[in-house]
This record gives structure tokens, C-alpha cells and sequence, in this order.
């Protein structure tokens, strides 16, 4: 099957019910990608791997939803030492065809990892989104993941004893809590929603910790974190639909205005103090 019926299963498979989750970033797929080797037909012909791949075409929407993703990947298999390399293969490159024939691409994108050169490649049919990905690997024994500790479940959900806000730190919510604080009207609270997995939400972590600070001593300002990966229900509740995703329950409006600028510490405080002043 060449490139031309790998798009017309890909249409398909977007019609159907999409393969991949929604782009939190708007990232070129075609752009070059921090360690992310764009391969040539004759730079894969001759890996000797292990390399994983995602094959792709520009202006395929589930290859472009999928291009953030890819990214973090990269950044985190480096970060992690995974000792595994990174490609991205355009199929609609000069003398891509008989080579997308020979290894049966028909869908779009298509992730492919080579562990001993391009005779036996092993194709992902899970989830493409960033965990999907990683735990897929993480079976074929590439740790793409920081390995955690084991958590210790508590039996009492912390639950935090707020007077008011302003405390200058960020305050953990979760099922039993969230509604309690968030739904306030007598607080503005500015949410991030993330999982611990995700790339995106430790690279903000700074600039969210400093926020808290900024506001230290407004009585009425609560900076909040809930793992929706581990509280499900908020997450379901708040219609999260990606990580991380940061919503303000003002005093006036609560039902979450979602912030979707710069996450550094001066972007985020023009907007808390657009919308709560």
C-alpha cells in the first residue's frame, strides 16, 4: 500500500474517531524537532538502530495532533537516557514510496520502533498520546519515564484548611477538596490540572511555584494543582481533555476560564490580575 491509500486510511481512521489526542501546543510537524533525526529513505535503509519513528505526512491533522507529542517524547527519551535514538519520516519525500510499501504503512501517523535495523520493525497500535507511547516502549524495554517511587496511598485525601488565600504556596485539591476551594465565592482560584508523566507540566513547574509567591499575601488568591491523572472524576467533571490545562474560578465566574498564553510567571500574573481585579 503506497502513501496516496495510507491518507485514505487515515481520513478514515479520523472520521471514525481519531487516533490521537488533541494538540495541547500548536507544534509544526514538519519543523525540525530537538533529538529527532528527520530521516531520508536511505538514512532509515541503513539504521542499524534502536530507533522508534513516527511516519507522517505535513498536512496530515492526525500527524500534525500528534507532533507535540512527538516532541516530548524525544525530550523526555533524552532526558531519561533511554539509549534510544528518534526519527520522524515524511512519506511524501522523493523516494519515500517504495519503502512506505515495503514496511505496510496505511495509516497516519504510523510508529514504527527498529531495534536491529529495518528488517523486523514493530508497530505501536496503541493510544498515540504521550503515556500510550511511553509505556508501549517501556515494554520493549526503553524507559523513557523518570522511575518514581512507589506512592504511598493515603487513606485521608490531604485536604487543605484554608482561612484564605495568599498563603505564597501551591495548594494540592483533589475529589474530596476541589469543589470546597474552587467553587469558593469568596476566592479566586487559578488551577493547573496535569500527571505526573507529562513533560509540559514539570517544564512550568518553576514559573507555577513563583506565581504562588507573587501572590503571597492577597487574601482572596489560591494557586491550586490537581492530578487528574490520578483524580479522575475532576478531571472528567472540568472537561480536562489534555495536560497541563489551567483554569480561573474567579469570585464572579466559576465555571473556569481556561488560560491558554505563555506559561511563564509574568504571563499567567497579567492574567489572574486581568480577571480578579
Amino acid at each position: 500500500m503506497g502513501w496516496r491509500e495510507a491518507v485514505l486510511a487515515s481520513v478514515v481512521c479520523l472520521l471514525q474517531r481519531g487516533c490521537v489526542s488533541r494538540a495541547d501546543d500548536t507544534v509544526d510537524i514538519a519543523a525540525p524537532f530537538p533529538h529527532t533525526e528527520e530521516l531520508t529513505p536511505q538514512a532509515l535503509e541503513s539504521t542499524s538502530g534502536p530507533v522508534v519513528v513516527m511516519f507522517y505526512a505535513p498536512w496530515c491533522e492526525n500527524s500534525k495532533a500528534a507532533a507535540g507529542m512527538w516532541r516530548e517524547l524525544a525530550e523526555a527519551a533524552a532526558t531519561n537516557n533511554a539509549k534510544l535514538s528518534m526519527g520522524k519520516f515524511d512519506i511524501t519525500q522523493d523516494d519515500a514510496d517504495d519503502l512506505v510499501d515495503r514496511l505496510g504503512i496505511s495509516s497516519l501517523p504510523t510508529i514504527m520502533l527498529f531495534e536491529k535495523g529495518i528488517e523486523g520493525g514493530v508497530v505501536h497500535h496503541g493510544h498515540k498520546n504521550l503515556k500510550g507511547v511511553q509505556t508501549w516502549l517501556s515494554s520493549r524495554g526503553f524507559q523513557t519515564m523518570p522511575v518514581l517511587p512507589p506512592k504511598v496511598e493515603s487513606k485521608e485525601e490531604e485536604e487543605p484548611h484554608l482561612v484564605g488565600g495568599g498563603t505564597g504556596k501551591v495548594v494540592t485539591l483533589g475529589e474530596r477538596s476541589f469543589d470546597g476551594v474552587a467553587m469558593d465565592h469568596s476566592l479566586d482560584v487559578f488551577v493547573r490540572f496535569h500527571a505526573p508523566w507529562c513533560g509540559h507540566c514539570r517544564s512550568m513547574e518553576k514559573d507555577w511555584v513563583a506565581l504562588a509567591e507573587e501572590l503571597k499575601g492577597r487574601s482572596t488568591a489560591v494557586i491550586a494543582d490537581v492530578d487528574a491523572d490520578r483524580h479522575k472524576n475532576v478531571g472528567r467533571n472540568q472537561h480536562v481533555s489534555g495536560f497541563p490545562t489551567l483554569r480561573l474560578y474567579t469570585k464572579r465566574d466559576k465555571l473556569g476560564l481556561g488560560y491558554h498564553d505563555e506559561r511563564n510567571v509574568d504571563k499567567m500574573l497579567a492574567f489572574f490580575n486581568q480577571h480578579t481585579q
